[in-house]
């Protein structure tokens, strides 16, 4: 940036002596000098032109490249940042919003750092550089000519404010507009099976023409700054030929120095012009710049590890009056006390909205523990490495999400080293095996976005294989297997039984037979467990439980009568 920023200077420093030759060469021609004499400011204005023309090839070189260096950089500690943040912080910002901060705003920021600042450099160095000349040149001619700059620093100064709200809104209105293009490309099914098209067309319609008004407005304060600009400059183009030429009729100043001041000051008049843009420019990048730094001071509270992880223990788990809310309004978990034996089975059942999955997140430490703490081997869950008690578990989400890349990616995705062997024997567990070796390409199938190419319940399976191929001390099962059959299910947890004796595993389901077989069961409602015990125990009681797996009894016969 030092070199851009010198070789700016020299560029416009050197190119601005272009008028002295030419008041020379005009002087000379009055005076009618000889050819060679001519020739040599015609050699001397080509020199300058050369060597300014390399100067300004070095300062783009310089200040331009880096510009994109460091948006390449930005770019990167931008996404690296965001890996960082909570899973609460992606509930409250839209995925079209960041998306629209790492382009349309880093965009502007690139624009501040290269042509912000290097038209900035050449319209200082040309204001002050041709005012030392012009003054050398006539002073009460130089004073003239300055008499429209205060204007223009006022008009500048006047618009600069509106230019930075409207800026701010055009910005805001680019966010909204990504993330609408961003959910409809996503829920592009969901949209066509409801005939829903031209809707989500017009409401994409009203967006994008909301952002052709804001960008409109912003055009017009450009557009006024611009010509005011252009006015006032002209107004001195005025001021200078009126009262120049009597000097030169006169002969208060020469013919040469007459075309050399007005040289001068149309010279001028780019940077006067250039003003307003680079002022845009700033306002643009200022406003783009605030919101980035929005998220990039969004920081996890900084963790004292003070515990290593025993891969040699099974994952004892404990709940201590744990309470946990995602807002102040509604308490979603409320004083859960619960210990899980290490290497046992816990099978967690509710309606829905009973807390379930959030009691299950809590473990991977995808939200904080509030009130209360949760133990593992007997440690408080803060005390370990987020990263090394992630690398112990073998999480299935609720909603399942795939990547864009073939079926072995996705599976191997938590082990990138997992032979083909070891993926296998993920998938046989995981029931997928059989169906995937029926696809042409087999297990290199690639997939659409999300996952598109395979059904639900392939969906489900091969998170399945995903987790389990990571032989996690502790594996979660977030009712992963909602899409699947009774009969593959119960082939699932068949495999799944033989893993099961050496980790911790804590399975969430709303069928009973899911979770049946599990060494203890617990029951949620209204965020808190009102029953627990085993399978047979809990039909005892007499309790939810027991009305749950009379009620799906009862589905079981009606579908079988049919």
């Amino acid at each position: 940036m030092v070199l851009g920023f010198l070789f700016s200077i020299l560029t416009n420093a050197i190119g601005l002596y272009t008028p002295k030759v030419m008041e020379k060469a005009i002087d000379l021609l009055e005076a009618k000098a000889t050819d060679e004499m001519i020739s040599e400011q015609v050699y001397l204005l080509i020199l300058i032109a050369l060597v300014s023309g390399i100067f300004k090839f070095a300062m783009r070189q310089t200040t331009i490249v880096v510009s994109r260096k460091i948006e390449f950089e930005f770019l990167n500690n931008y996404l690296k940042h965001l890996q960082t943040l909570p899973v609460s912080f992606f509930h409250k910002n839209k995925t079209g919003n960041l998306m629209a901060l790492a382009t349309n705003d880093l965009s502007a920021v690139r624009n501040l750092l290269g042509p912000g600042i290097m038209y900035s450099t050449n319209t200082l160095t040309t204001f002050f550089v041709a005012l030392y000349f012009m003054f050398g040149i006539s002073w009460k001619l130089t004073l003239l000519a300055m008499i429209p700059f205060p204007l223009m620093s006022l008009v500048t100064a006047l618009l600069i404010k509106k230019s930075h709200e409207k800026t701010e809104e055009k910005q805001a209105q680019f966010s909204k507009i990504n993330s609408k293009a961003q959910e409809n490309i996503s829920g592009i099914r969901v949209i066509k099976a409801y005939v829903q098209e031209a809707s989500e067309i017009q409401q994409f319609d009203d967006l994008s023409f909301g952002y052709l008004k804001k960008n409109m407005s912003l055009t017009v304060i450009s557009g006024v700054m611009n010509t005011a600009l252009s006015f006032l400059t002209g107004l001195g183009f005025c001021l200078i030929l009126f009262f120049g030429g009597k000097g030169v009729l006169s002969g208060e100043i020469t013919l040469g120095s007459f075309v050399a001041f007005n040289t001068y000051l149309l010279m001028l008049v780019w940077p006067m012009i250039a003003l307003g843009w680079v002022t845009s420019i700033f306002q643009q990048s200022y406003t783009s710049l605030g919101r980035i730094r929005k998220v990039l001071e969004t920081t996890v509270k900084e963790q004292k590890v003070t515990s290593e992880i025993d891969v040699s223990n099974l994952g004892e788990i404990e709940f201590r009056n744990v309470c946990f809310s995602y807002d102040e309004n509604k308490t979603v978990l409320k004083n859960i006390n619960l210990k899980i034996p290490a290497g046992s089975s816990l099978g967690i059942v509710g309606k829905i909205g009973s807390g379930k999955s959030t009691f299950v997140n809590l473990i991977p430490r995808l939200y904080e523990v509030e009130n209360g703490e949760i133990l593992l081997d007997g440690k408080n869950l803060n005390s370990y490495s987020l990263n090394d008690l992630r690398e112990i578990i073998g999480y299935v989400p609720q909603e399942t999400f795939l990547f864009s890349e073939s079926i072995e990616e996705n599976i191997s995705f938590g082990t990138p080293d997992a032979n083909t062997e070891k993926i296998l024997e993920a998938a046989e567990i995981a029931q997928l095996k059989t169906n995937i070796e029926e696809f042409p390409k087999k297990f290199q199938t690639l997939l659409g976005e999300r996952g598109i190419t395979l059904s639900g319940g392939q969906k489900q399976r091969t998170a399945i294989a995903r987790a389990i191929i990571k032989n996690p001390k502790i594996l979660i099962l977030d009712d992963s297997l909602s899409a699947v059959d009774t009969h593959t299910e119960d082939e699932i947890l068949k495999g799944l039984k033989k893993i099961m004796k050496s980790r911790t595993t804590l399975i969430v389901a709303h069928r009973i037979s899911t979770v049946q077989n599990c060494d203890k069961i617990i029951v949620f409602k209204d965020g808190k467990i009102t029953e627990e015990g085993s399978h047979e125990k809990l039909l005892e009681i007499g309790g939810t439980y027991a009305e749950f797996y009379q009620k799906q009894l009862l589905q079981e016969e009606i579908i079988g009568t049919e």
